[in-house]
């Protein structure tokens, strides 16, 4: 079984950061890319030493993009940030697991650009909060197919049901 997985997943803490779903403690709050952007702009006004010296704060999906690439380039403030928005989501994946069970995970979207650096962290969490035998049993891929993975789903999906 593959389950498509979305952020919006609620609540998986007690912070108080609201999301955009009017809620407090989703994940989207914790761990979406945007809050990850966020994170990079405060810290670089900060003085956090990082390859992303330059950024515009008016165009957060450059700053995301600008981020992953670093983060790829081994930036070690690019992959702390997101090495802890994969915690979370690795936390998250482990409440999923357990009520789902399912057979694999594909982590897809604009994050499967940094999947490689996920990972670790997500394993970290599926270690500490997931039962032993179910993180063992289930697969945890990341998708070839990056942004476009939805939208390959969707029009699959389409062409599949359609009768001729």
């Amino acid at each position: 079984m593959v389950l498509p997985v979305s952020l919006a997943i609620s609540p998986i803490t007690d912070s108080n950061n609201m999301c955009a779903c009017g809620k407090r403690g989703c994940l989207e709050a914790e761990a979406s890319m945007l809050v990850v952007v966020k994170k990079a702009i405060e810290g670089i006004k900060d003085g956090r030493i990082s390859i992303l010296k330059y950024i515009e704060e008016d165009h957060p999906k450059l700053v995301g993009d600008a981020l992953m690439e670093a983060a790829n380039n081994g930036d070690q403030f690019a992959i702390e940030l997101l090495s802890d928005a994969g915690y979370k989501i690795g936390k998250a994946l482990a409440i999923l697991m357990h009520i789902m069970n399912p057979a694999s995970i594909v982590l897809s979207g604009r994050g499967a650009i940094v999947g490689k650096i996920l990972l670790a962290p997500i394993q970290q969490a599926l270690h500490k909060y997931c039962i032993p035998r179910l993180a063992a049993s289930t697969e945890l891929l990341i998708s070839e197919l990056g942004f476009d993975a939805e939208l390959v789903g969707a029009a699959i999906l389409v062409m599949e049901n359609v009768t001729t």
